[in-house]
């Protein structure tokens, strides 16, 4: 989840197969969690408003505002800024210790 969090932040506009030669990642694993991601407002997408003669049309990927406070703090280990109630726990991993004494 990562690394197609990591792509939507650095490419412009992305597709999915675009997502997918960035990452990487089989394009069984890069859909589903960009539907995944979609589902929890943390990306939205469009499709390509032109249907070319040559090629499939493109459904174009972009992180909204929640989705980016939630890929900042994921990509930089951090626990999420602002985290939605659906959002499964673990998502990021194992919680962080407290920095608080006591905790």
């Amino acid at each position: 989840m990562l690394a197609i969090l990591d792509g939507l932040l650095h490419l412009d506009l992305p597709y999915g197969l675009e997502l997918v030669q960035a990452t990487g990642l089989a394009s069984g694993t890069v859909y589903p969690i960009l539907a995944r991601l979609e589902t929890e407002g943390l990306v939205s997408s469009r499709w390509e408003s032109e249907v070319p003669m040559d090629r499939p049309r493109r459904r174009f990927y972009e992180v909204t505002p929640d989705g980016l406070l939630f890929a900042r703090s994921a990509l930089s280990g951090g626990r999420p800024v602002a985290r939605k109630p659906d959002i499964a726990p673990g998502v990021l991993g194992p919680p962080q210790p407290s920095a608080e004494p006591g905790r």
